[in-house]
């Protein structure tokens, strides 16, 4: 059975959280039901991303023994992601967005995919899913169309919330990986790429949790700044040897 070992999680679930008081709760019981009903040794890192809301206190009052809490005081997807990622202890660990936008029961089939060889596992999102809105689609599209061209990144989907990496594989990189934000998904995908690591892409569906003010052109136009930045600064040398091709499943 996938997710049984000794002395320690199999699993290590980061969630970084950032004034995620009104669903954090939910969130929790959700993936709480998704690994423990599959039989899976697991924790769940909450990983508090500098919030000034009642998040980190909701995580503590529900006592569970397989959530850890860490803070930071500092905010930044990527740094929450990190921090969490130095607390975990398994020997395969992901991160899953708070709002759990992609469902957790995905995270089942990327298990598989690592128990099966990958060494790390990535979402990508249906280009047609109709839970997300046609210019959420179409900024999607053109920012990995785009990133793929800079990088020279395989990846359908660098941005999706959610990622499983084999420790020995992820572990090394953390040290090196500059971006705190929202880049931080492309910027580790980019060095496993250059590093020659074996990638498993499985298809999943989203739901829409949240009306978000975020805009999304801003964003996608922010992070490609930072794609460019990072293909002139030519920090992972490529390695040598054939490109490993990418195994993508339909979930």
């Amino acid at each position: 059975m996938i997710g049984e070992h000794r002395g320690r999680p199999y699993l290590s679930l980061v969630v970084p959280a950032r004034n995620e008081s009104a669903l954090i709760a939910r969130t929790l019981g959700r993936l709480d039901a998704v690994l423990a009903g599959a039989g899976i040794d697991y924790e769940i890192v909450v990983s508090d991303s500098a919030s000034t809301d009642d998040t980190a206190a909701i995580v503590s009052k529900l006592a569970n023994p397989r959530v850890k809490l860490v803070r930071n005081t500092e905010a930044g997807k990527g740094r929450a992601i990190v921090t969490g990622m130095l607390a975990a202890s398994g020997d395969c660990i992901g991160f899953i967005d708070a709002d759990l936008e992609i469902d957790a029961g995905f995270i089942l089939p990327m298990l598989e995919a690592v128990a099966d060889g990958a060494d790390f596992a990535i979402g990508f999102k249906a280009t047609g899913d109709p839970a997300r809105s046609l210019h959420r689609r179409v900024a999607t599209i053109c920012y990995n169309a785009l990133v793929r061209q800079l990088l020279g990144t395989p990846f359908q989907d660098h941005q999706a919330g959610l990622k499983l990496f084999r420790a020995s594989c992820i572990r090394p990189l953390l040290p090196h990986v500059q971006s705190t934000g929202w880049f931080w998904d492309s910027e580790v995908l980019f060095a496993l790429h250059r590093a020659r690591a074996r990638c498993a892409e499985v298809r999943v569906q989203t739901t829409q949790q949240r009306t978000t003010n975020v805009s999304f052109l801003r964003v996608s136009c922010e992070l490609l700044v930072s794609a460019l930045k990072l293909r002139l600064a030519r920090r992972y040398p490529r390695h040598p040897g054939v490109p490993v091709p990418v195994i993508r499943s339909s979930g």
